[in-house]
């Protein structure tokens, strides 16, 4: 189980669409290069997707380029930021 099912456990996504954006997920959290246990990130990314699917989206890779573009990574040149666990400002860059 990815981290996005718990989110739409229960949701209107045929299986199909739970797939794609599970891959869109991956996706985005390898080009930022999110940590496993950085739960407030993944779900923050993971509610991006769902907000997108919801709005009708259901294609992986234009699901996760819309969540990179959204949090500043467009075309994968931009940094995003984030805090840390100890509360310091960290910044998130695509691997090269």
């Amino acid at each position: 189980m990815t981290a996005v099912e718990p989110l739409i456990a229960g949701g209107a996504f045929a299986p199909e669409e739970t797939q794609a954006m599970s891959k869109a997920f991956d996706e985005v959290c390898e080009a930022l290069q999110v940590a496993t246990g950085a739960r407030s990130v993944r779900e923050a990314i993971a509610l991006k997707i769902i907000a997108h699917a919801r709005n009708g989206e259901h294609d992986p890779e234009r699901l996760r380029d819309a969540v990179l573009k959204e949090i500043g990574l467009e075309d994968g040149q931009a940094g995003a930021r984030t805090q840390n666990r100890r509360g310091a400002e960290t910044t998130l860059s695509p691997r090269p």
